[in-house]
C-alpha cells in the first residue's frame, strides 16, 4: 500500500488521516503501517512477517526479482485454479481512514470463478479492483475506514472470492 512517490502498495501502504491540529486546517501524515511493505526482508527465500493463507485450490507463492521498484516483489501462480493470498498484519487506528494501494503485474491470469489478482483487507468489505489478463504493472487503491479495529490483515488476493489461472505479481 503505498504513497512515497506514488509507488503503491507495500512502501507507504497506507496514509492515515491525521485529523486537525489546534493550530491549523487538516493536516494528512503519510504513515506506512505494513511490515516488509516491499518484500525486501527476506528469510530462506521468504519475505519476513508475511504467511500464507490459502482458500482453495493449489498455488505456488514465491519471491521474484526484480520487483516494481525494489529487487523483490511477491509471485502467486497456479496452472489449475486457485484463491490464495499471502498476508501480513498491521496496526491501525480505529475509526481512521487508509488508503491500501499498490502495484499488480499478471501474465495470462485468467478469472475461472473467481476476480483476478488484487489487494484486500481480510474480513472487511475492503478491496482494490482487481487485474486478469496480461498486462505490465498496474496501480491499484481503495480508501477505508477501519470501524472499530486496531489491527488488519492485508491480503495479496489471487483469485478472491472464487479461482483464477495464470501469474500475478505484487509489490510497493
Amino acid at each position: 500500500a503505498g504513497c512515497r512517490h506514488d509507488a503503491g502498495f507495500l512502501r507507504a501502504a497506507f496514509a492515515a488521516h491525521q485529523g486537525h491540529s489546534e493550530s491549523g486546517p487538516a493536516m494528512t501524515e503519510l504513515v506506512n503501517v505494513v511490515p516488509n511493505p516491499s518484500f525486501e526482508e527476506v528469510r530462506d527465500d521468504k519475505p519476513l512477517r508475511w504467511r500464507v493463507r490459502d482458500y482453495s485450490g493449489s498455488a505456488v507463492h514465491s519471491l521474484d526479482s526484480p520487483g516494481h521498484i525494489g529487487q523483490h516483489c511477491l509471485k502467486i501462480a497456479s496452472d489449475t485454479g486457485a484463491d490464495a493470498s499471502m498476508f501480513v498484519e498491521a496496526p491501525v487506528e480505529p475509526g481512521t481512514e487508509y488508503r491500501l494501494s499498490g502495484w499488480i503485474k499478471v501474465q495470462n491470469l485468467v478469472r475461472t470463478s473467481g476476480l483476478g489478482a488484487l489487494f484486500n483487507v481480510h474480513l472487511m468489505d475492503v478491496k482494490t479492483p482487481a487485474v486478469s489478463g496480461t498486462s505490465d504493472w498496474q496501480r491499484v487503491e481503495v480508501i477505508f475506514n477501519t470501524g472499530d479495529a486496531t489491527r488488519v490483515s492485508i491480503n495479496c488476493l489471487f483469485g478472491g472470492w472464487g479461482h483464477s489461472r495464470g501469474t500475478a505479481w505484487f509489490d510497493d
